[in-house]
């Protein structure tokens, strides 16, 4: 289970789904609408860094 928090536009918005881990993303699954977000990640060191901001990105990557 995941759960996205946000406070754009000055007001909060929280959003809960599910996750599955894939090779090289997170994909996040909204259950209201089965829209999917494939989060890049990186796993390094012990660490993992999600790369939000090309995940949450309002700009098509061509």
């Amino acid at each position: 289970m995941f759960q996205l928090r946000t406070r754009l536009g000055g007001s909060g918005t929280t959003a809960d789904g599910t996750y599955t881990i894939a090779k090289e993303y997170i994909i996040c699954t909204y259950p209201d609408t089965g829209s999917k977000v494939e989060v890049p990640y990186e796993f390094k060191d012990g660490e993992i860094s999600l790369d939000t901001t090309s995940a949450f990105s309002v700009y098509e990557n061509n």
